[in-house]
């Protein structure tokens, strides 16, 4: 989703097509389960309290705190360049990074 919602050329939407092609053929798409969902409000609530984030301001870091913790159940290390929030997530649950 985060792919193609920040894909605004022509070759960028056919890479990340691409991608999404190879990765369903290869049973290679993972999303999140419920217990990733409970420990996401659980990391959201932490962030608001012990770091100020405003929910409502920064909606996006729903998303990413529910990337990290797919990533992190199937044991994968996260490609990132959002330094700052994967950064502060790892704060409350371990997370693999590879901060670009």
């Amino acid at each position: 989703m985060e792919l193609l919602a920040g894909a605004f050329t022509k070759n960028d939407k056919m890479l990340i097509n691409n991608l999404i092609k190879t990765a369903k053929a290869g049973n290679k798409i993972v999303t999140p389960n419920q217990e990733d969902y409970s420990e996401a409000g659980k990391i959201l609530a932490k962030l608001q309290m012990k770091k100020g984030y405003d929910l409502k301001k920064a909606y996006a870091l729903t998303n990413d705190v529910l990337i990290a913790l797919s990533v992190r159940r199937i044991g994968a290390t996260l490609v990132t360049q959002n330094r700052k929030d994967f950064e502060m997530i790892s704060e409350f649950k371990y997370l693999s990074l590879h901060l670009e």
